[in-house]
């Protein structure tokens, strides 16, 4: 996928990106390296592949679901890491980036000032460490 999130590194007590156990629907597929969200409409710690407005960013996926197996109903989400991922717009080192919405889920995008002054920190996916043009790749440090 040429959108995809890629894992650059993982930290942790385990260098594991410190997973987290989350629920997630039974039906559709979500790929590996996929930006996710906390769904709140669907009870505590469930995550969608769905950026919506107001909704926080909970992590990556650790590996892919397949829409066929109706028995999987947990994820592991990597929440402490640095990636790869494509900027919608230019985005410079050390600025936050949210994800880029709901047609570019997979892309990260500036987050303004104005944004955080608003509270729309809930959509802050990291601090970039390696600045990208637009459609480039950016490094992001995450930690949820």
């Amino acid at each position: 996928m040429v959108n995809e999130v890629r894992i650059i590194e993982a930290f942790g007590q385990k260098n594991d990106g410190d997973p987290m156990s989350y629920k997630v629907a039974v039906s559709g597929a979500i790929a590996k390296n996929s930006l996710m969200s906390h769904n709140t409409a669907d009870g505590d710690r469930t995550a969608s592949f769905a950026i919506s407005s107001g909704a926080a960013f909970a992590g990556i996926t650790k590996a892919e679901k397949d829409a066929a197996d109706a028995n999987q109903k947990r994820l592991g989400l990597l929440t402490n890491c640095v990636i790869s991922a494509v900027a919608s717009g230019a985005v410079v080192e050390g600025h936050l980036v949210k994800c880029a919405g709901s047609t570019d889920s997979n892309k990260v995008i500036h987050l303004a000032p104005a944004e955080l002054a608003a509270s729309y920190a809930v959509f802050v996916v990291g601090k970039v460490i390696k600045a990208a043009a637009d459609g480039a790749r950016a490094n992001v440090r995450v930690l949820v």
